[in-house]
């Protein structure tokens, strides 16, 4: 039964030199920037092998973009600070230093967009099921995450998948909201920009669709993509993922499966594969079974061209790194 979190307010220390100086650390190199915002990997002064990730929010001496970063930085470190999952990012500290607010968290040095076109299906149900573990913790408590994609999810050296960056994360007491952020690729149908959402965690079940077609598809989200038509024609996609990808990406949100649902799902697929055979023992040789392998991206590619020529504008971008 889902009981609304009582969020306490966020804690951060204010310091008069940078993060790195506060804190005891060298930087070392960057991990990702965007716009305003960069995470950078920083190691003990003392000890290099220990290593803090920094999420940095730098702010320009105007009024107006102090507020939206602390804003921001304010909202993330409240719910990180009150959330405790095993597949959720863990904070250590938070700091106001001059010109930028500063995040330091536990450092993991992939996300599933880097990590994606090495991984086994084996794997990607294993991250996947663990998503929906940390999803389903915060539905539960009546937080949405916001932003579900590749990029926010972590892979720790235990390989172990940790959701990160909650700047666009709410507290829904029920299920609509005013505001939603989100990444264009993984918006549902329903979401017009600057309309209430009727319902936000039906939204976030489409994010959640369109994460688990790229992982099984090797594509990378694009606006307008077709998701369920290249599922059609993609023969070697598990039977667990196809089926939880169709009911996530549902156009109509009344008929779209919810998290709980899909962490369902995921459970009874997962007592069906590990149930004892009870039946009587066949002692006839086995037959020889050919293991399907997964598709190789000019299949996919070819899918591609195959939608563009009925009139679909649709571009596969890939980057192979194994």
């Amino acid at each position: 039964m889902s009981t609304m979190m009582n969020l306490h307010p966020e804690v951060y220390e204010t310091y008069s030199v940078s993060a790195t100086e506060a804190l005891g650390l060298k930087e070392d190199k960057k991990l990702a920037k965007g716009g305003s915002c960069q995470v950078v990997v920083a190691t003990d002064v003392n000890d290099p092998a220990k290593r803090k990730a920094l999420k940095k929010l730098m702010f320009l001496d105007d009024e107006r973009d102090y507020r939206k970063k602390r804003f921001y930085f304010c909202n993330e470190i409240r719910f990180l600070q009150n959330v405790q999952h095993p597949n959720i990012i863990q904070v250590d500290k938070a700091l106001a230093c001059p010109g930028e607010f500063v995040i330091a968290m536990e450092y993991h040095p992939i996300d599933l967009y880097r990590a994606m076109p090495c991984l086994t299906d084996a794997e990607i149900t294993k991250y996947f099921t663990q998503v929906v573990d940390a999803l389903l913790y915060l539905h539960d408590r009546h937080i949405v995450h916001g932003d579900v994609k590749l990029e926010n999810v972590l892979i720790d050296m235990q390989g172990n998948a940790k959701l990160c960056d909650f700047g666009m994360a709410q507290l829904i007491p029920n299920k609509s909201s005013k505001l939603w952020g989100g990444t264009r690729a993984y918006n549902g149908p329903e979401y017009i920009r600057g309309q209430p959402v009727e319902d936000v965690y039906k939204l976030e079940s489409f994010s959640l669709g369109v994460f688990l077609c790229a992982l099984s598809l090797y594509v990378y989200p694009l606006k307008g993509l077709d998701y369920l038509e290249l599922l059609r024609g993609a023969e070697s996609v598990p039977d667990i993922h196809r089926v939880c990808a169709e009911r996530l990406l549902c156009p109509s949100p009344a008929e779209r499966a919810s998290i709980l649902e899909i962490h369902q799902q995921l459970n009874d697929h997962g007592q069906s594969e590990s149930r004892p055979q009870r039946d009587v023992i066949d002692k006839s040789p086995a037959p020889v079974v050919s293991v399907p392998k997964r598709r190789k991206r000019s299949h996919i590619k070819e899918e591609y061209r195959n939608l563009h020529s009925r009139g679909k504008a649709l571009k596969l971008k890939t980057k192979i790194v194994c």
